[in-house]
């Protein structure tokens, strides 16, 4: 069975409008991200959210698809930078459902492949690649080594919608049911990057177990109010500063292609 916490309902939260605005305010993939993956291919990036990653590989692509079930946020991609490319194409989508009519050189899932039925989409995957093509899954984004990530943490579980949740690897959860050759595992980054402490916190409305629309407004209000109380000291003039790493695994379904 999968993580307990990972379940189409809560996957839902993505819809939300709240959830949409929020989900900017992440931090970005550092640039090494992109440039280990940057090429002239062909790219679908499957539950691409606000495209952060194909609207950064278009100017060098043929062609990027990026795919997403939740219209607000396909909207949303379009108006950030890099969204009017013309060689990107926009699919109002769930991955289970999308035609894989085409071809692709590298398929991304951007913190997205953990919310789908793996038993389907992964023999999908490996039918939609060229020959050669593979994957590339995202599998953390955020500060490194902060001072206030373990109370962070701590905090989470306390308030978040989905409550106490199931630990798990990605990867090795793919493997062991024998859906994924993990061929690289890498550690991207680390990248300098500021964000206000009004912005961090803001930054959690776009999680899943924090969409607002799903917690009442005083668990809302007394969580935004901790987060603030623990990143509040390392900030300097209402910044904080550190640095950023993304977890990124490149690789190939092995399912019959």
């Amino acid at each position: 069975m999968k993580p307990r916490q990972l379940t189409s309902e809560n996957a839902a939260a993505f819809t939300f409008d709240d959830v949409v605005e929020h989900y900017q305010l992440r931090p970005p993939y550092p640039e090494a991200v992109v440039e280990r993956l940057r090429g002239p291919g062909v790219f679908l990036e499957m539950g691409c959210g606000p495209a952060q990653l194909g609207r950064r590989l278009a100017p060098t692509a043929e062609r990027v698809d990026a795919v997403d079930p939740s219209a607000a946020m396909l909207a949303k991609a379009r108006t950030l930078a890099g969204g009017d490319a013309a060689n990107i194409r926009w699919f109002e989508s769930r991955a289970e459902e999308f035609s894989y009519e085409e071809k692709y050189d590298c398929i991304l899932t951007p913190l997205s492949l953990h919310w789908m039925d793996w038993e389907v989409v992964l023999p999908m995957f490996g039918r939609a690649l060229k020959p050669g093509g593979y994957m590339a899954m995202t599998t953390s984004c955020g500060f490194s080594a902060a001072p206030w990530n373990e109370a962070i943490r701590e905090l989470v579980p306390q308030y978040s919608f989905m409550g106490k949740f199931d630990a798990y690897d990605l990867v090795g959860e793919l493997e062991s049911r024998g859906l994924f050759n993990a061929q690289e595992q890498l550690v991207m980054g680390p990248e300098p990057f500021r964000q206000s402490v009004a912005d961090y916190v803001g930054s959690w409305w776009s999680r899943a177990g924090f969409a607002r629309d799903r917690l009442t407004p005083e668990n809302a209000a007394t969580f935004a109010t901790r987060v603030r109380e623990i990143v509040t000291p390392y900030a300097v003039d209402g910044w904080l500063e550190g640095e950023i790493v993304a977890g990124l695994c490149v690789g190939a379904p092995t399912c019959d292609t």
